[in-house]
């Protein structure tokens, strides 16, 4: 009997809603990550590519041109990239890829505290919201992982900056967004904007000037200037957006941009490894002027969007929720991207979280359902199966899918500032 008053009492004075649900959640998901790393088997992975670069690099070779490591995967990334990774030659490959994972697992977290903070603020529910979250990015996070590749590191490059500006500090922010453009480019599709939102605008693209050209210079200390100036020129025609490779992208199969989705229903091409299905067979020159036209229409969607939003929504800053229809741009308009680059989306779908299962009606909660689910977000081989899961990346289904996504959340966004503002639009003949 005493035990059971006992019992009662520590309930009665047990307070839940203090308990830190969200640090109960970060390390629940981070006892995952490093699950992952115990699946890994440590066999070929994205990083065996960069790695070699380095190697290829000591040996005064051109490393984006043949022969690719194991005869198929070219290398893609800086000159600077690949000299930090010669420097590691005489290290163990497996260690490199262990304090990797560890770099990725502080960006993950880091990034995970960042949104919580900004995007899943305190109100009801909003634990449960960040849990379904979690499941959601889940699939991503575990490619990322397992490919051992850089997109978790440059979104937290990319959203570290951010608050860093916000702060009106920009050493960090410049040498951030520096480091991650030089890797692999990806932050210039928001690097217009976050100049836009500085205080000091001159002063971020002074130190920003500076890193990049340091970064192009320094290999040459170490490896000649002709070496280096010949690798850089190699390295440009390699990003060339508009380089045949990029449009009409059959050299690899598996990539989900918007320039393969096209290939993929617009031409007669064959992808390795995947059956052709083609509604139209266009030229080179149709696909080029097709691929161009959507990314067009999509970058034309989200500077609407930074146009017309002006007010915090949701309680989320305005120029964050731009920021992220920014980074989604990423893995539907670069070329050559596959399901790990869609991690850059995910800021956008913590914004489309709160916002519509948290204030949202019936039939918006219903669209946004099916258009997570049309994504293949939740299509885990360990669930589905491989032959679901390999369905939706044969179609593209994921690009499909997050272009929609993207369109909602511009449509939902500014929707939901035009009634804010008419409710509280004061009425007329009033003082």
């Amino acid at each position: 009997m005493r035990f059971k008053e006992t019992i009662n009492t520590m309930f009665q004075k047990t307070n839940f809603t203090k308990v830190n649900w969200f640090g109960i959640l970060i390390f629940l998901y981070s006892l995952w990550i490093f699950n992952i790393r115990l699946r890994d088997e440590n066999g070929f992975d994205d990083f065996n590519v960069f790695y070699n670069a380095g190697r290829r690099l000591l040996n005064h070779e051109n490393i984006y041109s043949e022969p690719y490591f194991l005869n198929l995967y070219k290398y893609y990334y800086s000159v600077f990239f690949a000299l930090l990774l010669s420097f590691l030659q005489s290290i163990s490959l497996l260690k490199i890829k262990l304090v990797w994972f560890f770099i990725n697992y502080l960006a993950i977290i880091r990034t995970l505290f960042i949104l919580k903070k900004n995007v899943f603020q305190n109100f009801k529910y909003s634990n449960v919201l960040f849990a379904f979250f979690l499941i959601l990015i889940s699939k991503i996070v575990l490619f990322n992982f397992l490919s051992n590749q850089l997109t978790i590191l440059i979104a937290w490059m990319i959203l570290e900056s951010y608050i860093q500006i916000k702060q009106e500090k920009y050493v960090l922010p410049a040498l951030l967004l520096c480091v991650g453009v030089n890797f692999k480019l990806l932050p210039l599709a928001v690097l217009p904007w976050l100049i836009f939102i500085c205080k000091e605008r001159a002063r971020l693209i002074l130190f920003f000037s500076t890193f990049i050209l340091a970064m192009l210079v320094l290999p040459a200390v170490f490896i000649g200037w002709n070496y280096n100036y010949m690798l850089i020129g190699e390295w440009l025609k390699t990003i060339n957006p508009f380089s045949n490779i990029h449009i009409m992208q059959t050299n690899e199969g598996g990539m989900l941009d918007i320039s393969s989705l096209c290939t993929k229903y617009f031409t007669a091409e064959k992808i390795p490894g995947e059956n052709e299905i083609n509604f139209l067979v266009l030229s080179k020159k149709g696909l080029f002027v097709l691929v161009n036209l959507i990314r067009a229409l999509l970058l034309s969607l989200v500077v609407y969007l930074a146009y017309k939003l002006n007010e915090k929504t949701f309680g989320i800053q305005s120029s964050l929720i731009v920021l992220f229809a920014f980074m989604t741009l990423i893995p539907l308009c670069f070329p050559h991207q596959r399901l790990y680059s869609y991690f850059m989306m995910a800021p956008m779908l913590s914004v489309l979280i709160v916002a519509v299962y948290h204030n949202g009606h019936f039939i918006q909660k219903s669209m946004l359902t099916f258009l997570l689910l049309l994504s293949g977000l939740l299509t885990w081989v360990d669930f589905t199966g491989d032959l679901i899961n390999n369905f939706f990346n044969l179609y593209r289904l994921p690009t499909i899918g997050t272009s929609f996504l993207l369109i909602f959340y511009v449509y939902f966004i500014l929707e939901a500032q035009f009634n804010t503002l008419k409710t509280n639009k004061p009425a007329a003949g009033s003082n």
